[in-house]
């Protein structure tokens, strides 16, 4: 079961996403290990606007801000660079990055990237999904270096330019 909750993470900021349990109660026990302060919790219709953007792919939570935004991006650029150049497969390398996060939005967003590349979809189109976290010209640094063959290289340029 789907539930729609909005939360406040411990600097304060309100996250509003879904988390999938087999009751309310599991639900809000979820959030609550993941650190996050509950407001709401309810189960979602499949016919709710919530429930729609889910399946048309969009974000599913805040982004962060800009600057918060960069860190991460820095942060994900250098350490998936590092793994793939070392020859550890793109989906390989991106789980271990999801297992190394901490629960909350970000992890939320690499583990939506897996589930993505997995299922064979491109890395770039994958980040698409996530407009508050990987604006167009990341998507489009990232769609090149998958079709050039140049992946890690361009890694390496974008950790770069993120810092």
């Amino acid at each position: 079961m789907t539930f729609t909750y909005e939360a406040l993470d411990r600097a304060g900021n309100v996250v509003r996403d879904t988390i999938d349990a087999r009751s309310l109660s599991d639900a809000r026990e979820a959030l609550r290990g993941r650190g996050l302060f509950v407001n709401t919790c309810d189960a979602e219709t499949p016919h709710s606007a919530r429930a729609q953007q889910q399946r048309r792919g969009g974000y599913s939570s805040r982004p962060p801000g800009r600057g918060r935004r960069l860190k991460y991006l820095a942060m994900f650029s250098r350490q998936l660079h590092v793994l793939v150049a070392t020859g550890i497969p793109l989906t390989q390398s991106l789980d271990a990055l999801e297992r190394q996060i901490k629960p909350g939005a970000w992890h939320d967003v690499v583990a939506s990237l897996r589930a993505a590349v997995e299922a064979g979809t491109p890395l770039a189109e994958a980040m698409a999904r996530h407009p508050g976290y990987f604006d167009t010209a990341v998507c489009s640094m990232v769609e090149a270096g998958e079709t050039s063959g140049s992946f890690a290289a361009m890694l390496e340029r974008k950790a770069a330019l993120a810092k």
